[in-house]
C-alpha cells in the first residue's frame, strides 16, 4: 500500500467520523456541566419564529432523565409560554441570552407545569414581557405551588443574575406554597404592575439579595407574604402609573417582613411604606428623595426602624419628601431610630402619632420622643460632676401630647 493509499483511507476515515459526529443530539459543556442545548431541539436565534416548542422539547426532555440543565445560547428567542418541570436548569450565558414573550399571549412567560413542581433553577438570561402587544396582564415569572407536595418540604426555587424587562403585569411573583425560594442579583424593571410580587397563603421564608425594581407601574417591592428578607435591595422609580395608596418604593403589607440595607429611590409615593402590618424590622433602610414620605407606618404596630436614613439630594427627577417619617390611623408600639438629613424642618410630618411609639430623630434635629398615655422613660436631668465635659449635646425628651420630660445626654465616647 502506498502512501498515497493510506492518506486517502486515513481522509474517508475522518469524514466518516464528522458525519457520524452530525447526527449525534450535541452534548454542549458549560461551566455548569452537560445540558441539553435548545438548538438541537429546533431553536433559531435572531429569527422571527416561534421556538416555544423547542424549549419545552428541551425543558421535557431534561425532566425524563430526572432534572439537568437546558442550555439557552446567546441570542434572542421568540416564545410564548415555558412550563418548568421538575429540577430543570434553565440556563443563559448572560443577559445576551434573551427569551422574548410573543404578543397576543394569554398567560404568564415562565411558569411551573404543575404544583408539585419544585427545585427548579433559572440564571443568567433576560426575559421580555412584549407589554404594548400584550392585551391580558402577563407576569415575568409565577410560581404557584399550591397544593403541591414537595420532596423537601418546600418548592425552593432559584431565580439568581436574570433581568425582567417590559412585563405587562409583574416581574417576578411568588405565590402559594412557593416557600424557601431564593431571587438573586434580579433586576425587574418596566413591569406594569410591581416589580416585585410576594403573595401571601405559603409563599414563606423566601429570601430576595441585592434586588432591583424600577420604574414599576405601582410598587416596587409589594412586601406581603410572611416571614420574607430583602437584603440590599433597591427600589427606584416606581409608581409609574399613578395609583393612590401604591406607588413606592416598597409597599409592606404583611407581618414579619425584614429589611436590612435596601434603599427607595425616587419612587412616586412613599420610600417605605408600611400599612396595616406588625412584627416588621428594617435595619440600615436608606429612603431618598422620594415624591411624598420616607418611612410612612399606616395602622402598623410592633414594628422597627433600627439605624435609618432619610434623606433629601437633588436629583434631576425632583422628588422631594414631604416628610422624613409619619405615622397615622392608630399606630402603636413601634420604635424607630432614624437619621434624617436635608430635608430641614420636615423631619417629622405634624400630625404624626407619638403617643405609644418610641422615636428618636437625629442628628441634625436633635429630636427624641417618647409617646404613650402615662408612659415615662427613665428620664436624665442632670449628669454626674465627673462627666460635665464629656457631653456634647442634649436631646430633649417629649410625652405623646409635646410637654418636656427631660433630657438625654450624650457623651463623647472617646474620651
Amino acid at each position: 500500500m502506498t502512501i498515497t493509499d493510506t492518506a486517502i483511507i486515513a481522509r474517508r476515515a475522518f469524514v466518516k467520523s464528522l458525519g457520524w459526529m452530525r447526527l449525534q443530539p450535541r452534548q454542549t459543556q458549560s461551566v455548569y456541566g452537560f445540558g441539553i442545548n435548545v438548538l438541537d431541539h429546533g431553536a433559531t436565534p435572531n429569527a422571527r419564529g416561534d421556538d416555544t416548542t423547542a424549549f419545552q422539547d428541551a425543558i421535557d426532555s431534561t425532566a425524563e432523565r430526572g432534572g439537568g440543565i437546558v442550555l439557552v445560547p446567546s441570542g434572542v428567542y421568540n416564545v410564548r409560554q415555558l412550563r418548568l418541570r421538575k429540577r430543570v436548569v434553565l440556563q443563559g450565558e448572560g443577559w445576551a441570552s434573551r427569551i422574548v414573550q410573543m404578543g397576543g399571549t394569554d398567560g404568564s412567560l415562565v411558569v411551573l407545569a404543575d404544583p408539585s413542581v419544585d427545585q427548579t433553577i433559572i440564571r443568567d438570561l433576560s426575559l421580555h414581557g412584549s407589554a404594548p402587544y400584550q392585551s391580558t396582564t402577563n407576569h415575568g415569572i409565577y410560581y404557584l405551588n399550591e397544593g403541591g407536595r414537595f420532596s423537601t418540604g418546600n418548592a425552593r426555587h432559584l431565580v439568581q443574575n436574570v433581568l425582567v424587562d417590559g412585563c405587562s403585569g409583574s416581574g417576578v411573583v411568588l405565590h402559594t406554597a412557593a416557600g424557601e425560594t431564593r431571587i438573586e442579583n434580579v433586576t425587574a424593571r418596566r413591569s406594569g404592575l410591581y416589580g416585585f410580587d410576594f403573595l401571601s397563603r405559603g409563599a414563606t421564608d423566601c429570601w430576595l439579595v441585592s434586588c432591583t425594581a424600577q420604574t414599576s407601574g405601582r410598587s416596587g417591592f409589594r412586601c406581603a407574604s410572611w416571614a420574607t428578607r430583602y437584603i440590599g435591595c433597591k427600589a427606584f422609580g416606581n409608581g409609574q402609573s399613578g395609583v393612590r395608596g401604591d406607588g413606592s418604593g416598597f409597599l409592606i403589607d404583611h407581618p414579619y417582613q425584614y429589611l436590612s440595607a435596601c434603599d427607595a429611590q425616587e419612587n412616586h409615593e412613599h420610600g417605605f411604606h408600611m400599612s396595616q402590618t406588625a412584627n416588621c424590622i428594617l435595619c440600615g433602610c436608606a429612603a431618598v428623595s422620594n415624591g411624598n414620605t420616607g418611612f410612612l407606618l399606616s395602622r402598623s404596630n410592633d414594628v422597627i426602624l433600627e439605624a435609618c436614613n432619610v434623606a433629601h439630594i437633588q436629583l434631576p427627577s425632583g422628588l422631594q419628601h414631604a416628610y422624613g417619617l409619619d405615622l397615622r390611623d392608630g399606630c402603636a408600639n413601634n420604635v424607630i431610630n432614624v437619621i434624617v438629613t436635608g430635608v430641614s424642618g420636615r423631619a417629622m410630618a405634624p400630625a404624626a402619632e407619638l403617643t405609644g411609639n418610641r422615636i428618636a430623630i437625629g442628628p441634625g434635629s436633635d429630636l427624641a420622643t417618647w409617646g404613650g398615655a402615662g408612659a415615662r422613660p427613665a428620664v436624665v436631668t442632670s449628669e454626674p460632676a465627673s462627666r460635665l465635659a464629656d457631653v456634647v449635646r442634649r436631646l430633649p425628651i417629649y410625652d405623646g401630647t409635646g410637654t418636656l420630660l427631660g433630657y438625654i445626654p450624650i457623651y463623647d465616647s472617646i474620651r
